[in-house]
Parts: C-alpha cells; sequence; structure tokens
C-alpha cells in the first residue's frame, strides 16, 4: 500500500537531435574536436568512420542485390545498379499500397490474400533499404578511402572536410554509427513527474534521479537483453541481437524558457560512493518541427485530397510518424511538387530544451565504438542499494530542507 510520488516513462529516442548527437559526438564538428584536442589523430579517425562503413556493409544481406567481388571492390557502376534496386523496389511496394487500403494496416488481416500481400509489401520494402543502405555506404567508403591517400590528408583534413562529398561521406559513416545505439542504449523520458501533494516536496526531482538508477539501467538489460533485433534482423537476413546497455537518458523540457526541474540536477559521485557525477545537463534546443499543430480534421482532409495517391501506412520499418510522412506526401502532391516543401508546413516554433544524462563513464567512448562495453558509474548487479543510495541523497538534499518551509502545508 505503498502512495505513488510520481510518474515516470521511457521510450525510444527520437532519431535526429542534433545538439544530443554533438553531446555524443555522433557529428563531423564533434569529431574535428577530437581531433583538434589531440585525442584522434586526422587519420584514426578517418579509420574509424571506414570501419563504421565496413561494419555496416556487412549488416546487410546482399546475396540478392548484388556479388561479393562488388562489395570488396566497389565501383560507380555498383553504386548506380543498387541505386536502381532501391527505386524499383520502392515504386513497386508503393503500387501495392493505392488509396486507403486498411488491409494493409491491420495486424492480422482475416484474409489470406490480404497477409500474402503485407508480407510481400515488407519485404519489398525492406530490398528498398539494403538496397539504398548498401549504395550510400560503398559510395561513402569509397569517398573516405581516397581521402585519406591523398598526399595533403594529414595537414589540410579539415579543409578536406569541407568538401561537399567528403562531408556526406563523413555523415553517412556517423549515421551507421548511431544506429546500432539509437534503439538499444538510450531513452527518451516522455514522463516525469511528481503526483501531487508530492510535488510540494519536489518529488519530480526524485522521479528524474531515478531515471538514471541501477535499477532502471538492471531492469532495461533484463527486458531487452537478447532480444531480436527485428528491423537490423531483416536488413541482415538473420537474426540479430544487440546489447540492451543503457548509458544515456534524455529529455526535452515542456517549454522553451526552461526547467526548474532539471536545472542544475546532479548527484555528485561521492555522495552515493560513484565513480563519476551524474548530471542533468543542458544541451541545447530542439528546432521546433513536428505534427503536433496538425489537427485530425486536417489530417483527414489531406487524405481525402490525395485520394487514390495516397499510399502512406503503418506497416513496421516504413519509417518514423505515419503523420508526418502523410503531411509531406500531401503537400508535395497539392503543390504538384517533387521536392520537399513542406519543412515550413511542419515547424510549429515551440522549441523546447533538450537535457542528457550519461550514465557511463564512457558514454561516448562506447557509443562511439573505442570501447566495447559500457563502464557504469555504479555496481549495477548491486542495483537494489544503489538505487536506495540516490533516494536517501534526494531525502538529504531536497526533503529535508523542503518539510521546514511552512507554505507547502497551505
Amino acid at each position: 500500500m505503498h502512495a505513488v510520488m510520481g510518474l515516470a516513462s521511457l521510450e525510444n529516442c527520437a532519431v535526429a537531435i542534433s545538439c544530443r548527437d554533438e553531446f555524443i559526438g555522433w557529428t563531423q564538428s564533434a569529431m574535428n574536436a577530437s581531433i583538434k584536442s589531440g585525442q584522434l589523430s586526422p587519420l584514426e579517425a578517418y579509420q574509424k568512420l571506414i570501419s563504421y562503413l565496413n561494419e555496416g556493409i556487412d549488416s546487410i544481406d546482399y546475396s540478392d542485390l548484388c556479388e561479393a567481388t562488388d562489395i570488396q571492390n566497389p565501383s560507380s557502376s555498383v553504386i548506380e545498379k543498387l541505386n536502381s534496386i532501391a527505386v524499383e523496389a520502392d515504386n513497386q511496394r508503393k503500387n501495392m499500397i493505392v488509396g486507403n487500403n486498411d488491409d494493409l494496416l491491420e495486424e492480422n488481416p482475416e484474409v489470406e490474400g490480404d497477409i500474402a500481400r503485407s508480407e510481400q509489401s515488407v519485404q519489398l520494402l525492406f530490398r528498398h533499404k539494403r538496397a539504398e543502405q548498401l549504395a550510400k555506404n560503398l559510395a561513402s567508403l569509397i569517398v573516405l578511402r581516397q581521402v585519406i591517400t591523398r598526399p595533403n590528408f594529414t595537414s589540410e583534413w579539415e579543409e578536406i572536410g569541407e568538401e561537399e562529398a567528403v562531408g556526406t561521406a563523413i555523415r553517412v559513416a556517423l549515421t551507421v554509427q548511431k544506429s546500432k545505439h539509437i534503439g538499444t542504449s538510450m531513452l527518451e523520458l516522455n514522463v516525469c513527474g511528481a503526483v501531487p501533494p508530492y510535488n510540494e516536496i519536489l518529488g519530480g526531482k526524485l522521479v528524474a534521479l531515478l531515471a538514471t538508477s541501477p535499477q532502471v539501467i538492471h531492469d532495461y538489460k533484463e527486458r531487452y537483453g537478447g532480444r531480436r533485433s527485428e528491423i537490423a534482423s531483416k536488413l541482415k537476413g538473420s537474426d540479430i541481437c544487440r546489447p540492451a546497455d543503457l548509458v544515456y537518458i534524455g529529455t526535452t523540457s515542456l517549454y522553451s524558457i526552461g526547467s526548474s526541474q532539471y536545472n542544475r540536477l546532479k548527484i555528485p559521485h561521492e555522495a552515493i560512493d560513484a565513480k563519476m557525477d551524474i548530471k542533468w545537463e543542458k544541451l541545447g534546443y530542439t528546432t521546433g518541427y513536428g505534427t503536433l499543430h496538425i489537427s485530425k480534421a486536417t489530417t483527414l482532409c489531406l487524405k481525402e485530397a490525395m485520394g487514390d495517391n495516397n499510399k502512406i501506412n503503418h506497416v513496421f520499418g516504413e519509417g518514423p510518424s505515419p503523420k508526418m510522412r502523410l503531411l509531406a506526401a500531401s503537400i508535395r502532391d497539392l503543390l504538384e511538387s517533387a521536392h520537399d516543401d513542406t519543412k515550413e508546413f511542419t515547424k510549429h516554433a515551440m522549441s523546447r530544451i533538450v537535457y542528457g544524462a550519461k550514465i557511463a563513464c564512457n558514454t561516448s567512448m562506447y557509443m562511439l565504438g573505442f570501447d566495447e562495453s559500457p563502464d557504469f558509474y555504479t555496481d549495477i548487479d548491486n542495483y537494489s542499494e544503489g538505487t536506495e543510495k540516490i533516494i536517501k541523497f534526494w531525502q538529504e538534499r531536497w526533503l529535508a530542507h523542503r518539510i521546514n518551509y511552512l507554505p507547502i502545508f497551505d
């Protein structure tokens, strides 16, 4: 019969948060900073990028796309062929999904023919993904291999990195590495707060601290460790199980003006006998894009306007936010444009503060692939004791002072 003091919910992180990626090291500017600081040499950094691409290529089943020799010695003709396969598979899939075909959206269609069509649609989707990603990875690999052989590479690496082709190759390589961890090593707090009246004793801070606790790290690993990664397995054509080692927790504020719940929220390492301080850090701001301002009525109007051209579905692996994809496709259709003219339509201008907390001593080095395993800030096996220490710290740091503040009792 314990009282519920607060609520927390954890979900997968958004893929594109630039200030978070900079914080972790998944950006070209972060890589450049590591080179300038002497942490990496230019050659070491670019060789690491090449290793990302090689690993990404190895994670794709290309048996029905090209030959092994094409992978070992990639050329522009191989890349052109892969891009053609990707376009063809995408067109075939879209032709299967015409209009508001709800059969393909159901998890358990009743008609056998619909099940076959749904499975075929997924197969075409991943054929498209495999060919497209393989083409990007091979094209980037060619560029970076050529870069490190330039005679002036060591002295002019920064200027070389500003070339369009090189910059694109770097971003592709970093995206390959990010894709390994975005769904397995990091989570986002989408609900975090105290239930009245515990908000008066700063229970929200307790919930935010407990989100970084060894209990959460342990439970996440227990629940998801050893599970099959659906998308990675479909790309590889065999079962892929990735580690469920949680090393980063992120969240965003409700508003852009600040958050008293996360500002300066920190657990000193000596307070809980940890290897490092645990702190919520302000990383930057979201850019204010999304679909929260697009009403249900508007969405229905856009679907109706597209008519038989509506090919948006909820098939797993299709991509994030069907609503966003519907908005983009319908605006392109209405404007009769082949380009993405939807950016301004998806801008709601409600920017939010991005916060992040590293919960391993080597969070960045682990997610950049330099370290094979995480070095957590405390003993995860003894997670109950570690979590109790966090609770005790909150009691001494905030609760003990707050209960002497008489106005809260009113």
